[in-house]
Formats: structure tokens, sequence, C-alpha cells
């Protein structure tokens, strides 16, 4: 017999009904067959002759029908491969008869196991479309079992990544974390500062603390934000920095009979 065709592998999907599935090889023996089955998470299983199926028409060129002994669930897939071992069984003797068909079977044995090889290599093996290029190409699957990099050049798996990224992810919580500490003590540093402040210059104008120094007035502060309620007394002037003052909302400046508030852009509130 001759090998004609290159096919050595089938591959097809299962619907919950289907149980005989072809192949379109020659096997020598039904060993040679090796069926694998494939669940949707990709874990496989390599079925056993006889308890897991039947294999018919060894030994024939067109191949024959692999039958599972039950059928094969939808979502899963199966792959029927021709598998020789990597041997020589056949015995020439010195000076013995020529028997073309024991050549012709040792050649196809010889033509079956390039077959599997190359069959291996091509559907098989992470490899680089080119010898002109300098990369593999993983054809857009998956390598998994990957161990962890060591060196700069290493390929890093997902385990590596998701991990690192955990902890790149606690630093800059950390970071955050500090920095909303450092604004809150400022925060409350700012509004202590500023308690401190308002009853200071409540102080002033009430004439219970010694008056600040000012070109304009007895009564001056310099802070440009008003951030609680302040009366300034009848018969006196008060003064602040400006160009501009904020007073915070639901917060008032009180400016009694005869007094006067004046900003130091030159403008007079009275």
């Amino acid at each position: 017999m001759t090998v004609s065709t290159v096919v050595n592998h089938e591959q097809y999907d299962g619907n919950g009904i289907t149980t005989v599935f072809p192949y379109r090889f020659r096997i020598l023996t039904s060993s040679h067959m090796v069926v694998t089955t494939s669940d949707p998470d990709g874990n496989i299983s390599v079925l056993v002759e006889g308890t897991g199926y039947t294999v018919t028409g060894v030994g024939l060129v067109n191949g024959g029908n692999v039958e599972l002994k039950a059928p094969l669930k939808e979502g899963w897939s199966i792959s029927l491969d021709r598998k020789l071992p990597a041997v020589q069984e056949t015995d020439l003797r010195n000076q013995g008869r020529f028997y073309a068909e024991t050549h012709e079977n040792a050649f196809d044995y010889l033509t079956m196991l390039i077959q599997q090889v190359e069959h291996e290599v091509d559907f098989l093996a992470l490899k680089k479309p080119s010898a002109l290029v300098e990369y593999y190409d993983a054809l857009q699957q998956r390598i998994s079992y990957l161990a962890p990099p060591v060196n700069g050049g290493d390929a890093v798996n997902k385990n590596y990544a998701d991990a690192l990224q955990a902890g790149s992810n606690s630093y800059v919580d950390a970071l955050i974390r500090k920095e909303a500490e450092q604004r809150i003590a400022a925060d409350i540093a700012e509004s202590r500062a500023r308690a401190v402040g308002d009853a200071n210059l409540q102080s002033q104008l009430t004439g219970k603390v010694p008056l600040e120094a000012s070109a304009f007035s007895p009564i001056s502060w310099h802070a440009q934000r008003i951030s609680n309620s302040v009366s300034i007394p009848p018969n006196m002037n008060a003064w602040s920095f400006g160009p501009a003052m904020t007073i915070q909302p639901g917060q008032q400046v009180t400016v009694g009979d005869n007094s006067y508030w004046t900003i130091a852009n030159g403008e007079v509130n009275e």
C-alpha cells in the first residue's frame, strides 16, 4: 500500500448526540489510534480503547470510524490522532528474499512517522513563523504553566503580573491614605487656626485685647476669609487686606452704627 494522504488527525465538536466520528487515514493497529477529549475549560482526557471507545477500519487506506461509548457532550471537543512508536521492526536478512510488500510497509511506516512529527511541529509546537524573524508566534493561543520569571528577558505569567499589580495597588493605596491623613491633619490645623484667629478678631473688636496696629484703623485682620460671623462695634473703624474678602456661607459681618469696614483696595462698606 501507499500513504496517499497527509491527513493523520481529525477533530470534532460534541453536540450531546453523536457517538461516531470518522477518520480518513490509515492505522496499522488499533493501538495506533489516540482518542482525546477536552471539556469547555480545556481539561483533556485520553480515552481507553474498549471502555471509552471502539475503532473500525484498521489497516484500511481510507480509514474508518471511532465510536464512543457515550455521546460527546455539547461544548466538548474530540481529536483522533495516529500515534506510532518510533521503532523499526522490519527484519531484512542478508541474501534473503525480496518481498516488495514488506519493504513498502516499512517505507509507509517511516512516512507515517514523518507525518506525525510534521503535525506535532506545525500544530502543537510554539515556533517562529519564519527563520527571518526574531519572535515566536502563539497564534492567539494561551501558554499555560509558565514558570515565574528570573532574568530580565524572561516571559511573565499572569500570577506574577497580578502579584506585581497588587503590590503596586497597595503602595498607591498607602500613598493615598497617607496623603489623605496629611490633608485631614492640615484641614484640622487650618480650622483651629481660623478659630483662634476669629476669636482673636472678635476680641479685638470688643476691646478685650490690644488692637493690632494699622495705618487705617485701630481694628484690623489680615485673613481674606471670614469663617465665623463677626460684629464691628458702633463708632469703630475696621480694616482688612483685599482686594476681596470671602465670607463663608451662613456667616456675616455686622457693621455697627457710625462704623466703617475698609478693604485694602479702597472700597468702603457702610
